[in-house]
């Protein structure tokens, strides 16, 4: 079965469509007589069998889209498309159209397929197709599939939402943030064997995503001879992105057209070093503009191609915000390779993090998987404010959906304890690292990078001043010691191992040399060497040492140390 958005991607260009719907496809084809018994059921009438494929078959659909297949293999995908029994037939001018129109309904008459002529359109600038209305101008849901679902009355149970999220879902890639709406749905009501509670948190859900489907907007056909534009986002529990073209209406565009495969660059690392500068564009407006014949009119700019969203897994939601944006980029780019492989393309976020980590230099694993994946992609980033991302505007958690209880381990992972405070203050004037970052900030001068917080602690925003501020720790007074010791020796913590201590001390503290300082301290801790099972190879055979030829040619001998010095007698 082909994928209804590949089948659409056809259609770019197009001005005239027909569609032809076939009179009970299924029972227009023929069974052997040798399966006709398979098909076989009693009534109290007799005994039947079927001489025709029947609906419900579990092979036919397979067996049908294969017979439409065959029949079309010289013309599919040249300008008729089939999904089962629906036929769409695409073309540029009337001209082409009739001369196609005669092509399909002679393929059809000569291999003995009716048409149902009450169901077919012909030379239409719009049809409905697949649940979409299709023009040159794009695409849009059906209006009697958007107000089914306006007017769908509140599930009263777990079936009843399941049937309601399935016809949404299949719109999601014209609905943006749909997983940001169905996340508050499905995270609590649709788990395995839930008590039914329905909240006025489920109820705002509900209605938001109806009304998100009611407002869905043209997407635009993609043009592969332009450059795509991708707009990320993640919040805390959501990922999701926006696929989109630049069509100006002018010639002076500067995303101009491109060749599909362009000359390879000379390294991957040239490939994925952004370039683009930051941007004050306005908020991009999807909404569809509507004509007065009913018709949608085209639009010049920033068009959505489709949308994606993606509920993040239980433990991607406990990454940093920095590793949920870039893993928001990772996910788009593979769910959209089709579209972005072999072509330049451009990335917009409202986080620089994207860029400082295409440019780090040390990565973790998971890291490093990432920047494989990212690698296979030519594309530049784009930095865009916060207010201006529509898609981050769509991803937000509601501020109610946080209100949750709080567990242990995310309190030792996010505070400082306040008497700890008092000590980093009186510990920065001793340390080396941060004496004289202290002291300056505290005459109320500024340092790059740097900034001093109402508490007295000095934090630090990266290289570039565009990361999440972390507390600087001084080398003096086993700060360091005790702030490894909180992520990796308390109960919450679990004594894990090298890199995930590593990251969970790098979301709330920095210091030089912190990745060496952590891997000693892990190495040595006593409670891991006796816990954790040895991962070397094993040890080596004992030798026997060989036979001296004469007395007191070897002599072996231990040594016990310290000993202690006789105790004299007591008179």
């Amino acid at each position: 079965m082909s994928r209804f958005d590949e089948l659409f991607d056809r259609l770019a260009g197009n001005r005239f469509f027909a569609k032809i719907d076939l009179r009970s496809g299924y029972r227009q084809i023929r069974v052997t007589a040798a399966d006709q018994p398979k098909t076989a059921f009693r009534s109290r009438f007799g005994h039947y069998e079927f001489t025709v494929m029947s609906f419900g078959l579990t092979n036919a659909p397979a067996t049908f889209q294969t017979a439409m297949n065959d029949m079309f293999k010289d013309i599919l995908e040249q300008y008729v498309l089939v999904y089962l029994d629906d036929i769409l037939v695409y073309s540029h001018t009337i001209e082409e159209h009739l001369r196609h129109l005669r092509d399909v309904l002679d393929c059809l008459r000569r291999h003995g397929f009716y048409a149902k002529l009450s169901k077919c359109r012909f030379a239409q600038h719009k049809v409905n197709f697949l649940g979409h209305y299709v023009s040159d101008q794009g695409l849009h849901m059906d209006d009697t599939k958007i107000t089914a679902i306006a007017e769908w009355p509140v599930p009263t149970s777990s079936k009843q939402l399941r049937s309601f999220l399935g016809p949404t879902s299949y719109y999601s890639n014209s609905i943006q943030g749909y997983s940001g709406y169905s996340y508050v749905l499905t995270s609590t009501l649709l788990r395995k064997n839930p008590p039914w509670a329905w909240t006025p948190l489920h109820e705002d859900a509900f209605r938001a995503l109806k009304k998100a489907v009611t407002c869905t907007p043209v997407l635009h056909l993609p043009d592969f001879d332009r450059s795509f534009i991708l707009t990320t986002d993640a919040s805390d529990f959501v990922v999701g992105a926006v696929l989109s073209q630049i069509f100006p209406s002018s010639s002076d565009s500067p995303h101009p057209r491109i060749s599909r495969f362009p000359p390879p660059t000379p390294t991957i690392a040239s490939r994925l070093t952004p370039t683009r500068p930051a941007t004050d564009e306005p908020s991009i407006d999807y909404s569809p503009t509507i004509a007065e014949d009913s018709t949608v009119e085209s639009r010049s700019g920033d068009c959505p191609i489709a949308f994606y969203s993606r509920q993040l897994l239980p433990a991607e939601i406990n990454y940093t915000a920095d590793e949920r944006e870039v893993l928001a980029v990772v996910y788009v780019a593979g769910h959209w390779r089709h579209y972005l492989h072999g072509a330049p393309f451009t990335v917009r976020t409202d986080n620089s993090v994207v860029h400082a980590f295409l440019t780090k230099s040390k990565l973790t694993p998971r890291q490093a998987r990432w920047w494989r994946d990212l690698s296979e992609f030519s594309f530049t980033t784009e930095h865009i404010k916060g207010e201006t991302n529509r898609v981050a505007a769509a991803l937000s958690p509601r501020p109610d959906h946080n209100k949750e209880q709080i567990q242990l381990s995310s309190i030792s992972v996010t505070t400082v304890h306040d008497s700890v405070i008092d000590e980093f203050r009186t510990q920065y004037r001793h340390s080396a690292d941060y004496r004289d970052i202290h002291a300056t900030l505290w005459s109320g001068k500024t340092v790059p990078n740097y900034s001093l917080r109402d508490n007295g602690l000095v934090y630090w925003h990266g290289s570039q001043g565009t990361r999440e501020p972390r507390i600087c720790v001084p080398s003096t007074g086993q700060l360091r010691v005790r702030a490894v010791a909180e992520f990796h020796d308390q109960a919450t913590a679990g004594h894990m191992g090298f890199h995930k201590t590593l990251a969970r001390v790098s979301r709330l503290y920095v210091w030089p040399k912190r990745k060496d300082f952590v891997k000693d301290y892990v190495a040595e801790c006593p409670t891991c060497q006796e816990v954790n099972s040895a991962n070397h190879l094993p040890y080596g055979l004992l030798q026997p040492l060989p036979i001296p030829e004469g007395h007191w040619q070897s002599i072996s001998m231990d040594f016990i140390d310290p000993l202690r010095p006789p105790t004299p007698p007591r008179s």
